[in-house]
C-alpha cells in the first residue's frame, strides 16, 4: 500500500515563502497535503493499478524487545532501492542508539551508512529518547543491510523497515502545486509561475518514475519484477 513521509518542513524547504501564506487559522498545510495524497492515489488507481501490490516495505526488524547491545540480521537482499528508513519503538526505558548497516557481499563486510533526519542533518550513529515512530533518509543504496542497536539503557521494544521515497517525492511537488494553486487563486497571478513549474514537475514524474510492482502478491520484489519499468506500458492523465 502506498505510504509517504512528507511532512510540514519538507513542504517549505526551498520554499520558505510558504510559512507566510498560511491562513490565519493554519499552524501548517496538513489540509492540503491531505487532499494532494487522496489525489495522487486516484491518479495511480485510474491506471488500473492495484495499489497494495506497490510500495512494498523491506523488513530490517520485527518488532523485538532488546536489553543489551544488538547486531540485528541481515535483511533479504533489497530490489526495489528503498531509501526510507522507519524504526517504531513502543516501549523504551533509558536512550538508544541505533546505526544501519549495508552490504554488497552477502554480510563478508558491512558498512555504515550515514542517515538524513527530516532537519537534513546527518548522522551514523542516531539516538532515540522516546517512544514514537522515526524515520529518516538513507544516503547510500546497498544490496542488504542490518539494523544494529549499538546501546541501549535499560530496555527497548521496535520494529524497523525500508520504504521507497517515490512516493513522498510526487506527493510533496502535488501539494505545492496545490498550495501555489490556490495562493494563485487568491492574488491573480503573481503565483502562476511557480504553479506552472510544480504542475509539471509532478506531471512529468508520475509519467516517467519507476514504480516497483509486486505482480504476484509475493510480499516483495522478484529480480525480474525489480527490472521491469512500470511505466513502458502505462498512460498517466495529463
Amino acid at each position: 500500500m502506498i505510504k509517504t513521509f512528507l511532512t510540514h518542513s519538507q513542504v517549505v524547504q526551498g520554499e520558505p515563502a510558504l510559512d507566510d501564506y498560511l491562513r490565519s487559522d493554519e499552524v501548517n498545510f496538513d489540509g492540503i497535503k491531505n487532499e494532494a495524497f487522496g489525489d495522487m492515489l486516484k491518479d495511480l488507481i485510474d491506471q488500473n493499478l492495484e495499489l497494495k501490490r506497490m510500495c512494498v516495505p523491506l523488513s530490517l526488524q520485527a518488532s523485538v524487545t532488546k536489553t543489551a547491545a544488538f547486531d540485528g540480521a541481515i535483511s533479504d537482499e533489497d530490489l526495489g532501492q528503498r531509501t526510507r528508513l522507519e524504526i517504531k519503538v513502543t516501549t523504551l526505558t533509558g536512550n538508544a542508539v541505533f546505526s544501519i548497516e549495508g552490504t554488497n557481499d552477502n554480510g563478508t563486510t558491512y558498512e555504515e551508512v550515514e542517515v538524513l533526519d527530516s532537519s537534513n542533518d546527518s548522522y551514523t550513529n542516531f539516538a532515540i529518547t522516546t517512544i514514537g515512530t522515526f524515520v529518516y533518509s538513507l544516503t547510500g543504496i546497498y544490496e542488504k543491510y542490518r539494523l544494529r542497536l549499538l546501546s541501549i539503557g535499560t530496555t527497548i521494544t521496535y520494529s524497523a523497515k525500508l520504504y521507497e521515497n517515490t512516493y513522498t517525492i510526487l506527493h510533496r511537488d502535488l501539494t505545492r502545486k496545490k498550495i501555489y494553486g490556490s495562493l494563485m487563486a487568491e492574488q491573480g497571478d503573481l503565483w502562476a509561475g511557480k504553479y506552472v513549474f510544480y504542475r509539471e514537475s509532478y506531471d512529468t514524474m508520475i509519467k516517467t518514475s519507476k514504480f516497483y510492482y509486486d505482480s504476484d502478491e509475493s510480499g516483495d520484489y522478484s529480480e525480474d519484477e525489480s527490472e521491469k519499468n512500470l511505466n513502458v506500458n502505462v498512460v498517466f492523465r495529463p
